[in-house]
């Protein structure tokens, strides 16, 4: 059933203790605690994904790690803010209650001063890493137009080729395919790559895969 306004919807179990279902009852405390780990684990790996110290930005992978942590910063800040208040409030009531201990309340005062530090870093990594990631989404937008030139001219060679003779014999044919399949091979480990960063950059439509 929906929980009237609220992002959730309310689920009951038979097997679930009475005890459980309690407002200040051991669920509730182990939410809180769980609820901690879980923002302390984000801020920690976040923040390290944002910083630039010490990462080769002219490697692409180690430019979109660092771009997508970025992103990952504003597309989950509600969801952030809405775990942190509702923190907030789970250990008042807990506190009220003697339930839960004053260390938790300065975690969680501490996260939400983590939280406001951590979307400021990203908006300044956003801000030095723009030109660097446009620059290499039009490089791999060019790479992209290479490999379709490429494959065209590699289709056309292949109509030229021995194995594409009738006097070149079944047998003979065969061995040289061998050769052929690990070629197309590396065009798609190329195709993957190029389709790979195209997605991260943010413009897949810059590809067609299959």
């Amino acid at each position: 059933m929906d929980v009237r306004g609220s992002p959730y919807t309310a689920s009951f179990c038979e097997e679930t203790p009475a005890k459980m279902n309690t407002l200040i009852g051991p669920a509730l405390q182990k939410s809180a605690i769980g609820t901690i780990e879980s923002l302390q684990a984000f801020m920690k790996d976040t923040t390290e994904g944002v910083s630039l110290k010490e990462k080769d930005l002219t490697e692409v992978r180690t430019l979109l790690g660092v771009k997508e942590n970025v992103e990952k910063v504003s597309t989950r800040n509600d969801d952030i803010m809405l775990m942190l208040d509702q923190l907030q409030e789970s250990l008042r009531l807990l506190l009220a209650n003697n339930l839960a201990k004053e260390s938790h309340q300065k975690q969680c005062n501490k996260l939400f001063d983590e939280f406001v530090a951590l979307k400021k870093a990203a908006k300044d990594t956003s801000k030095e890493i723009k030109p660097l990631v446009n620059s290499e989404m039009q490089k791999n937008v060019n790479y992209i137009g290479k490999l379709e030139e490429d494959l065209k001219g590699f289709q056309q060679q292949m109509k030229k080729r021995d194995f594409y003779k009738y006097n070149c014999g079944r047998e003979a044919a065969l061995e040289k395919l061998d050769g052929v399949f690990e070629e197309i091979r590396v065009y798609e480990d190329r195709i993957e790559d190029l389709g790979w960063n195209a997605c991260k950059f943010g413009n897949p439509e810059a590809i067609e895969t299959p």
